[in-house]
C-alpha cells in the first residue's frame, strides 16, 4: 500500500512539474530509449544544380530561384577564389584539363580561400568539345593537380572528372587512366570522391550524341585489332577504329531504366577496383533533348524517378557503407538556367537549347521543372494522429502560421506554442474552429517549438534550412523552442553555448507510443537520461536558470 502511494505521489509530482508544458491530453512515461544515429548527408546536401555562365549570368542572378529550389550545392564547370554562395550553397570547384595547368599561384589562393572544398579535376575528358585528352595525359594532369591541392589544403576532397555516362566504352577509358597512373607513379590513382556524369547519349563518332573517346587529334582513341580493343596506332593500317558504342535512341535520354543500369554498372566498376568505400557523386545529369522529343511530363517523371532512386536505393554489395549503402551520395541536375529550345536562346548565341531548365535563363523565375525539383527538396516531418511536438530546421519562406502548415491543411485542428518572453500571455493558440481574430498564434518561424494535433497521420512538408548559426533568446524558467539545425548533436554539444544555465530538457517523440517523453536532467546519472541527442525538426522544452541566448549551429 505504501509503495502504491509513493508511486502515485511520484506521478502527481511529474504532472505538476509539467503543467506549464502540456496541452490538454498529453502525458509522459519514463522508459529509456536508445539514441538515434546521424545520417551522413542531409537531404539538402544531396541535391545540387549546374549553372551555366555562357551568357554572362551567375548563381547570384537567381537569388529567389536558388532559395526556393533549396539545393545545397552547385557547380558551374570552373573554379573561383570567391564563389557566390547564395542561400548558404556549397560551391564545387572544377579545373579544366584540356591543356596542362599553369596558373598555380591563383590556384593556391583559391584553395586557401576555400578550405575543405571539393575539387573536380576535369570535365568529360574523354569527349570531343570538352576536356579532351588521352588517359596518359589525364593521369599526369590529375596527379599534378591532386598533389598540389592536397599540399596546400590536406582537407580538400579531390574528385575525378565525370565521364559522360557509365557505358563500357567510357569505363574502358577509366580503366586506362588507372593503368597509366600506375605506370607513371607506381600506385593506384588517389581519389577521394568518385564522380560521374549521366546523360544517356548515343556514342557515335559520325553522328549525334557524345561520340567516342578521342585522342589528341580528335580521332577515335581505340581500335579493334585481332579481336581486342587497343589504342589506335596511326602506323598500323590493320587496326579498325572504334567509332560506335551504345547507340541509344533520342527518347532514351530520359530512360529511367538505363539510368539505373548505369549507376549499378559504375558502382560495380568501383567495387572491382577496390573503391566501394568511396562516395559517388553525379556532377551533371539531366535531359538534353528539346521538348520536341521529350515532353514536360516525361521529363518531370524522369526527374522524380531518378531522385527517388538515388534517395532510396541501397545495396550492401555495392553501396557506400557510410551512407547506409546508398549507391549515389550527391547529384547536380543540369541545369538551372539553360533554355529549352534554340528559339528561346539569347540574341546572337549559337549555343543550342537543352531541356529541363529549373529557372528561366534571363529572369529569376522558376519553371515547371523547377517546381518539380522544389517538391523533392522539401523536408518532411512525419506526424502521427494526435499530439506532436515539432519545430522547423530553418527559416520558412513565409512565417504565417497557415502558410507553414499549408501542406497539411484539413489534417490538423489545434496548434499551441509557448512564448516565454511574453510573461503576461505565453501560450499562443491556433484553433481551426475559432474565428480567426481569436487565434493569437499567427506566425511560426525557425525558433518556434510547437504542439500540433493532427487528425490523421500525415507528412508536413517544410522548406527552409539554416544558413548560419541561429540565436534563440531564452527566459529564466521554461522555454518551448525548435532546434534549427541540419545536424543532430549530443545534448551537451548542442547546448554548449548555455552550459551551466540549463538543468532540464524534454522532448516528445509521438512515434514512440509506449514512451513518447524523453528527458535530459543534469542531476541524473547519464544512463538514466533517454534524451541524449538533439535532432532537427523536433521541439524542445528547455529550463534555464537565467535569461540567456542559445546559439544553435547549422
Amino acid at each position: 500500500m505504501r509503495r502504491a502511494t509513493r508511486v502515485c505521489c511520484f506521478i502527481a509530482a511529474i504532472l505538476l512539474l509539467l503543467m506549464p508544458i502540456l496541452p490538454t491530453g498529453v502525458v509522459r512515461s519514463d522508459i529509456e530509449l536508445a539514441a538515434g544515429s546521424l545520417p551522413p548527408y542531409t537531404l539538402r546536401a544531396r541535391f545540387g544544380i549546374g549553372i551555366s555562365s555562357l551568357w554572362g549570368r551567375t548563381v547570384n542572378d537567381y537569388p529567389l530561384g536558388t532559395k526556393l529550389l533549396n539545393a545545397g550545392w552547385y557547380t558551374d564547370w570552373t573554379w573561383q577564389i570567391n564563389p557566390g554562395r547564395p542561400n548558404g550553397m556549397e560551391y564545387v570547384q572544377t579545373i579544366p584539363v584540356n591543356v596542362y595547368f599553369t596558373d598555380w599561384e591563383r590556384l593556391r589562393q583559391a584553395v586557401l580561400a576555400n578550405p575543405g572544398s571539393t575539387w573536380v579535376i576535369g570535365n568529360e575528358p574523354e569527349t570531343w568539345g570538352q576536356n579532351t585528352c588521352t588517359p596518359w595525359d589525364y593521369a599526369l594532369r590529375y596527379h599534378d593537380l591532386y598533389t598540389y591541392i592536397k599540399g596546400v589544403d590536406p582537407t580538400a576532397l579531390i574528385a575525378i572528372a565525370g565521364v559522360v555516362q557509365a557505358t563500357p566504352l567510357r569505363l574502358r577509358w577509366l580503366d586506362d587512366v588507372i593503368k597509366e597512373y600506375q605506370a607513371l607513379f607506381g600506385t593506384m590513382i588517389p581519389v577521394d570522391v568518385w564522380n560521374l556524369h549521366e546523360q544517356i547519349l548515343r556514342e557515335d563518332f559520325y553522328g549525334w550524341g557524345c561520340g567516342v573517346p578521342l585522342n589528341a587529334e580528335n580521332k577515335p582513341l581505340y581500335c579493334r585489332k585481332d579481336g581486342q580493343i587497343v589504342y589506335c596506332q596511326p602506323s598500323d593500317p590493320s587496326s579498325i577504329w572504334v567509332t560506335t558504342g551504345e547507340m541509344y535512341l533520342v527518347t532514351d535520354n530520359a530512360n529511367l531504366n538505363l539510368f539505373k543500369q548505369h549507376i549499378v554498372r559504375f558502382r560495380q566498376w568501383m567495387k572491382d577496383h577496390g573503391q566501394q568505400d568511396k562516395p559517388l557523386i553525379i556532377t551533371e545529369y539531366g535531359v538534353m533533348m528539346p521538348r520536341d522529343y521529350i515532353s514536360d511530363s516525361a521529363l518531370i517523371s524522369y526527374m522524380k524517378g531518378t531522385f527517388q532512386y538515388m534517395l532510396d536505393t541501397r545495396d550492401v554489395g555495392l553501396g557506400y557503407a557510410a551512407d547506409d549503402y546508398r549507391l549515389v551520395q550527391r547529384w547536380a541536375w543540369f541545369s538551372l538556367n539553360t533554355w529549352p529550345d534554340p528559339f528561346s536562346a539569347p540574341p546572337g548565341s549559337s549555343f543550342y537549347g537543352y531541356n529541363g531548365n529549373l529557372c528561366e535563363w534571363d529572369r529569376d523565375v522558376m519553371t515547371v521543372f523547377g517546381h518539380a525539383y522544389k517538391e523533392a527538396t522539401q523536408e518532411k516531418i512525419s506526424l502521427v494522429a494526435g499530439w506532436n511536438l515539432i519545430g522547423l530546421q530553418g527559416p520558412p519562406v513565409s512565417t504565417v502560421a497557415t502558410d507553414v502548415l499549408a501542406s497539411i491543411a484539413s489534417k490538423y485542428d489545434l496548434v499551441y506554442a509557448y512564448a516565454a518572453l511574453d510573461a503576461v500571455d505565453p501560450w499562443k493558440i491556433y484553433d481551426i474552429a475559432r474565428p480567426p481574430f481569436l487565434n493569437d498564434l499567427t506566425t511560426i518561424n525557425e525558433t518556434t517549438g510547437f504542439w500540433i494535433r493532427a487528425t490523421t497521420a500525415c507528412d508536413l512538408l517544410i522548406y527552409g534550412h539554416p544558413s548560419g548559426p541561429v540565436d534563440i533568446p531564452l527566459k529564466a524558467g521554461w522555454n518551448l523552442v525548435s532546434y534549427p539545425s541540419e545536424t543532430s548533436r549530443p545534448v551537451t554539444e548542442a547546448l554548449a553555448s548555455i552550459a551551466g544555465k540549463h538543468d532540464l530538457i524534454y522532448a516528445y517523440d509521438a512515434a514512440d507510443a509506449a514512451d513518447p517523453w524523453k528527458i535530459y536532467d543534469i542531476a541524473r546519472p547519464p544512463f538514466l537520461n533517454d534524451l541524449v541527442t538533439m535532432t532537427p525538426k523536433r521541439g524542445y522544452w528547455i529550463r534555464v536558470s537565467e535569461d540567456c541566448t542559445w546559439r544553435v549551429q547549422p
